[in-house]
């Protein structure tokens, strides 16, 4: 019985969120770190980078890139996680 309502809480909650839209803060940090990733990856493709330094660079923009996306239109998993 307290595990359901500890359930039904957490479901509200994540509701709530779903409903509040990403606050603030995380659209601030998300453009950030995909800011940080572009200039990174910039950065590796001018220089004397290794191949494996390109590609990580990538996949950090990548990673932003998915991020972003989720703050800007997160979907029932995504509350959840």
């Amino acid at each position: 019985m307290l595990q359901a309502a500890a359930n039904l809480k957490s479901a509200q909650a994540a509701i709530s969120a779903l409903e509040d839209g990403p606050k603030e803060t995380d659209i601030r940090t998300a453009k950030a770190q995909l800011e940080a990733a572009q200039i990174t990856l910039k950065q590796q493709q001018q220089g004397n980078a290794r191949a494996s330094d390109i590609a990580s660079a990538r996949a950090q923009l990548r990673s932003a890139q998915a991020d972003m996306a989720i703050l800007k239109n997160p979907g029932p998993a995504d509350i959840s996680a």
